[in-house]
Formats: structure tokens, sequence, C-alpha cells
């Protein structure tokens, strides 16, 4: 499962929404309506949008991605 991320408004960094997807596919059917988070960097609720979310990359596809680059070298 990959996490949705957004970034806090207050500190500018990406933080997890708590939402999490199979693949893009799920993400996808996602609605772009307004949803609320408790932030964990600043403690204020955020109000985050699909259009403003994006889906992080797992350690597992960092991982395969950077072994199919030692491959090519």
């Amino acid at each position: 499962m990959a996490k949705i991320m957004t970034k806090c408004p207050v500190t500018g960094h990406a933080i997890s929404t708590g939402v999490e997807v199979d693949s893009d596919g799920d993400f996808n059917f996602l609605l772009d309506v307004a949803y609320h988070i408790d932030c964990p960097l600043c403690g204020d609720n955020h109000e985050w949008f699909k259009h403003d979310a994006w889906i992080a990359e797992s350690p597992e596809s960092r991982q395969e991605d950077s072994h199919a680059a030692r491959r090519r070298q």
C-alpha cells in the first residue's frame, strides 16, 4: 500500500493524509473534494484536495529502481 501525501501549509513539509491506495488507479478513484487532517507537524487541522496530493514513493519501489540502475551500469 502506498500513502497519499499532501503538504503542511504552515511548515511546507510533506505529511501523510492517512489514506493509502494499492495503485495509481485507486488514487484516480478518489473524489477531488475537501478532506481534513490533523497535522502531526504543526497541530492544525488542514483541508486538502486530491489535486494537491501525491502518492508517496514506497521504499520497495526505490529499492527496485536502485537495483535496475545498477544492472544497467
